[in-house]
Parts: structure tokens; C-alpha cells; sequence
């Protein structure tokens, strides 16, 4: 559960997060667009109480940027995740199993406007769906909007403060995060590795350069689904949440310019999985112990 979402984090918005680190530095000469493609594989876990998990993800991330002045720039971006989720000897929810597979499909509009004066303003509301397979698509809707405001202290060096606030299935978010990009040395580098968004804060990354072909990263995020389940399960209309600390070891390399790979490994540390009614009242709350988690993310720009 909690498993489904730290997937969910790493997939969400690698696809399109190189065309928006683009947008901060200047607009392009014109659209640009992306697809990208991450499989991601959340090994067995132990679930306090009895019982254990492990989850198989696959998500799919389409993204457009384009300038509309010489200062502002503004895209579009459509992600779907599809999470394939196993339980075993499950005990903890009185149930063999709580939930069954979870899909997210989900908009976004980022806008971006640089100032004269080196503040750069990110503005990106979203529309998310996210349930449990055959949950109604009406009764799943998360909405809502990150914005930051960031400035550039010399040549990739910007910092600055932001702040996201969503709707999420009965109950209202808000989150502040570093909205970070800074080149420490010629090979160092600290950034914000994830979009903020429904799932949580941006997390950090420090960043090295190997070489002309590959850079290495050691990252972490806190990172937070909640989702609607079905009227056919044991939680006719209730909600399921899952939240923990991910943190990874990350390899990048890109290919002429217009493709690059992204090599994930690490743990989800400190996992939550929660049961709530239709009104978000809590049903019962476990644990669950430290998960490996592999993944990778295949992006061509266009």
C-alpha cells in the first residue's frame, strides 16, 4: 500500500522534469516535448501484525513546454500509473487482502515566468484521478496547485521557498518544500530530484558528475498517496493511504542529446498503510518494515 505510493513518487514526473529545469534557465527556441517510460519494482515487505507486500508499477509520462514570451513559458503535462500490488497471508486488516490493483491518471498546467530582477515563478495546478481498480472515477478526484518562487544568485545557482496545497478525498493538504537547483563545484550539484505535487515535497538530491556521460545521486524524499477503493471490497468507498521516507541511489547517462536513462535503487523507510471510511475517518493504521525498491526511467525529448 504505503509501497504503491513511494513507486508512484519516482515515477511521477521524470519524465517531463529535464523540460521544466529548462523552462527555469530560459525558454527554448520553441515546443519541446517529452515521453518517458519507468518501470519500478518494490520488493516483498513485512507488514507489522502479519502479513507481507510487494508491488510491480509501470507508468507512462507525455510533457510539452513552450514559450508564449520571452519570459514566460507554459506546458502540459499527462501521466498514467498503473500499480500491480501483492499481498500474502495478510493479517493486519482483518482482511487477506485490503486493496487490489491502483491506477492514477492525472493533468497538469506548469507555468513558468522569469523575472527581470533573477526571480523565477513556478505556477502548476493539477488534476488527479487516483483509485483502486473498478473504484468510481467520479468519487477519486484530487486536486489542486504547487507554487514557488526561486532566485538565481549567479549561473546555476537558485534557491527559493515553496508551497503546495491540495484536495485529497476528504481532507485538504498543504506542504512547504526548498525549491532548490545549485551548482556547488564543477561536478557537484544539489536540486530538487522529484516535482512536488498530490504526492508530497520535492525531497533533495546531491549530484555528482562522473563524467561527459554519466552522473551518480544520493537522494531523499517524503512522499504520500491517498486513494479511492472500490464499493466491491471490504472497504465499500473508503480510502487507502500509504506514506514513508524513500531514499535512492540514482545513475543517469544520456544518449545524443535527446534520450537519457535513469537508474534507480533504494528503500522506503518508515512505511504507513492506512484504511479510512468514505469520510476519511481512520479504520485501522500498520506499519511496515524497510522495502527495496529498483527502478528505472527511459525518456526521449523531441
Amino acid at each position: 500500500m504505503r509501497i504503491v505510493t513511494i513507486k508512484k513518487w519516482l515515477i511521477t514526473g521524470f519524465g517531463w522534469l529535464s523540460l521544466c529545469a529548462t523552462a527555469a534557465e530560459g525558454p527554448p527556441g520553441g515546443l519541446r516535448t517529452s515521453a518517458s517510460l519507468t518501470p519500478v519494482y518494490l520488493a516483498s515487505a513485512d507488514i507489522d501484525d502479519g502479513g507481507t507486500y510487494e508491488s510491480r508499477v509501470l507508468a507512462l509520462n507525455i510533457g510539452a513546454m513552450h514559450p508564449v514570451s520571452a519570459r514566460t513559458t507554459v506546458g502540459i503535462a499527462f501521466n498514467y500509473t498503473y500499480y500491480e500490488n501483492r499481498f500474502s497471508d495478510t493479517n493486519a486488516f482483518s482482511v487477506a487482502k485490503p486493496w487490489d490493483n491502483v491506477e492514477r491518471m492525472g493533468l497538469s498546467v506548469p507555468v513558468f515566468i522569469r523575472s527581470n530582477t533573477g526571480w523565477v515563478y513556478f505556477l502548476t495546478p493539477s488534476v488527479d484521478f487516483i483509485h483502486e481498480r473498478d473504484a468510481d472515477w467520479s468519487d477519486s478526484l484530487t486536486y489542486g496547485a504547487v507554487l514557488s518562487a526561486s532566485r538565481y544568485f549567479g549561473p546555476k545557482k537558485r534557491i527559493g521557498f515553496g508551497l503546495g496545497l491540495f484536495q485529497q478525498l476528504e481532507e485538504v493538504k498543504v506542504f512547504p518544500f526548498p525549491a532548490v537547483d545549485w551548482q556547488l563545484t564543477d561536478t557537484l550539484r544539489v536540486k530538487n530530484p522529484l516535482p512536488a505535487g498530490p504526492t508530497g515535497p520535492a525531497g533533495l538530491e546531491i549530484n555528482y558528475r562522473v563524467n561527459t556521460y554519466w552522473e551518480l545521486g544520493i537522494g531523499s524524499a517524503y512522499r504520500r498517496i491517498r486513494f479511492r477503493l472500490t464499493d466491491n471490497g471490504p472497504f465499500p468507498g473508503g480510502i487507502g493511504e500509504e506514506n514513508g521516507v524513500i531514499v535512492f541511489l540514482h545513475a543517469a547517462t544520456q544518449f545524443g542529446g535527446d534520450m537519457s536513462l535513469d537508474l534507480y535503487g533504494g528503500a522506503l523507510l518508515n512505511g504507513e498503510l492506512h484504511v479510512e471510511d468514505s469520510r476519511g475517518h481512520n479504520i485501522a493504521r500498520h506499519d511496515f518494515d524497510t522495502a527495496p525498491l529498483l527502478g528505472a526511467t527511459l525518456r526521449i525529448q523531441f
